[in-house]
């Protein structure tokens, strides 16, 4: 969403309010509902739509 937002404005477009709220509130429910949600840190791969892990295996990259 951040890319699209500064890809309209490098074209002289007006990017749509939505893009930096949706942004935002993806953001914040990540942080919410898949940052150690088990109590190991990292965030877990996904979540279904009442933020419960699915899959609670994180990224190799969480490990480095």
């Amino acid at each position: 969403m951040l890319h699209l937002h500064a890809a309209l404005e490098a074209r002289s477009e007006t990017p749509p309010a939505w893009l930096l709220e949706d942004a935002k509130g993806l953001f914040h429910a990540t942080i919410r509902d898949a940052w150690a949600p088990d109590g190991a840190d990292g965030f877990v791969y996904s979540v279904d739509w009442d933020g419960k892990p699915i899959v609670r295996e994180r990224s190799a990259l969480a490990d480095r």
